[in-house]
């Protein structure tokens, strides 16, 4: 009997652990698998992210009062056509992995939104920011982003607080 009990504390505990910890995916197993940048941000910094036509702001205090390790993730257009409308051609697709320095725990809200930016000739005015999910869900974000075309260059823009999905930015084909 009182193996059982323990067995079944066990069991209870490993359960409650294991959902506590697929509330926020490392995307790194689900459909982005390349870090392509990686930085260690304090409380009180902020930073600049810009890997090619990405960028990323993020200003002091977005996750909060501790350290973080802030990567952000990328997978080849490609990879995430197959899940998106036949009529939307992906141009960029990333998440990010923002892990808390004092505890390893993935954080997935944010105190403040960082703000995400891509600029492309081929972004316009019918350019989509879409959501995924750990299972490969797409869905349109319910906040359009912004987009401003300068010239030949438009750049979309939204504000992320958090990372309990992935993105894709796409553009009619």
């Amino acid at each position: 009997m009182k193996k059982l009990l323990t067995i079944s504390i066990l069991s209870a505990f490993l359960m409650v652990a294991s959902l506590a910890m697929a509330g926020v995916p490392d995307f790194t197993m689900y459909g982005f698998p390349n870090v392509v940048a990686s930085i260690i941000i304090q409380p009180d910094q902020n930073a600049v992210l810009t890997l090619g036509n990405a960028s990323i702001n993020i200003p002091s205090g977005a996750f909060g009062n501790v350290p973080v390790k802030f990567e952000l993730l990328t997978a080849t257009p490609t990879s995430w056509q197959k899940y998106v409308p036949s009529n939307q051609k992906v141009l960029y697709a990333f998440a990010f992995k923002v892990t808390d320095l004092t505890t390893g725990a993935l954080i997935g809200k944010f105190s403040k939104p960082v703000i995400f930016y891509f600029s492309s000739s081929q972004i316009t005015s019918q350019a989509q920011y879409l959501d995924t999910t750990p299972s490969f869900e797409v869905s349109k974000n319910p906040i359009p982003p912004k987009i401003e075309i300068v010239g030949q260059i438009g750049t979309l823009s939204h504000p992320i607080a958090g990372a309990p999905v992935g993105w894709l930015v796409t553009v009619p084909e």
